[in-house]
């Protein structure tokens, strides 16, 4: 099903791509405005979104990576 989308990761990569150039573009050009700004800004957001690049907010998430290591040092050190 993956395969057979019409519209991919990758053609929504390019897109949020052409946006911050375009963007990037205006804002040399004219300077930096609310419009052009936010549609840089929107774009690398998404981009990131997209390619999960924002760790996670979840606090459980957090918690057991924290008890994980509370675990680890806790085997590693004994109990010093």
């Amino acid at each position: 099903f993956k395969d057979k989308a019409l519209y991919t990761r990758e053609q929504a990569n390019e897109d949020y791509e052409w946006i911050k150039q375009v963007s990037k573009k205006d804002i040399q050009d004219k300077g930096l405005k609310q419009a052009n700004s936010s549609a840089y800004l929107n774009a690398v957001k998404g981009q990131c979104d997209l390619n999960d690049l924002w760790p996670t907010k979840d606090k459980s998430d957090s918690n057991s990576t924290e008890n994980e290591i509370a675990k680890v040092l806790k085997e590693a050190l004994g109990d010093i």
